[in-house]
């Protein structure tokens, strides 16, 4: 069975929602994807290209895997730092787990498969990280 495993360093983010804007000149309305997610999908899509040396699931079901590291904040006292470390204690905070899951899918749209319509189990977390450092852990499994 197929798998491809890696990371996405640096500051978690999720889906953005799309802005709709209208022409005042011909009354024409338009979308378009935020930038802060454009960039953090291409970020998730260069990671996956690096590691999946040409692995992709064509047209096959996947699953995928997401766990996101959370720095543990400087105003935790020593308690609740340990049980954040030991897993014991959860970040709570933005973004979403279903936004996280979103940009990620999306973002391997025609990379790792041909559509997200494919993915069939998900599994998604939020988690403190040991390291001084935020990051998500993807993995995508043939199923």
């Amino acid at each position: 069975m197929k798998s491809v495993a890696f990371r996405v360093y640096g500051t978690i983010k999720g889906k953005g929602r799309a802005r709709t804007v209208r022409n005042k000149y011909t009354g024409k309305t338009m979308s378009f994807t935020p930038n802060d997610t454009k960039s953090y999908e291409d970020c998730v899509r260069a990671a996956y290209l690096e590691k999946a040396k040409g692995v992709t699931f064509d047209k096959d079901p996947v699953a995928i895997e997401i766990r996101c590291y959370f720095i543990i904040p400087k105003s935790m006292t020593k308690l609740r730092r340990q049980m954040a470390i030991d897993k014991a204690v959860f970040p709570t905070k933005k973004p979403d787990l279903d936004n996280v899951m979103k940009i990620v899918c999306d973002a391997l749209n025609k990379v790792a498969y041909y559509d997200d319509s494919q993915v069939v189990f998900s599994t998604v977390g939020k988690v403190y990280s040991d390291k001084d450092m935020e990051y998500i852990e993807v993995v995508v499994h043939g199923v």
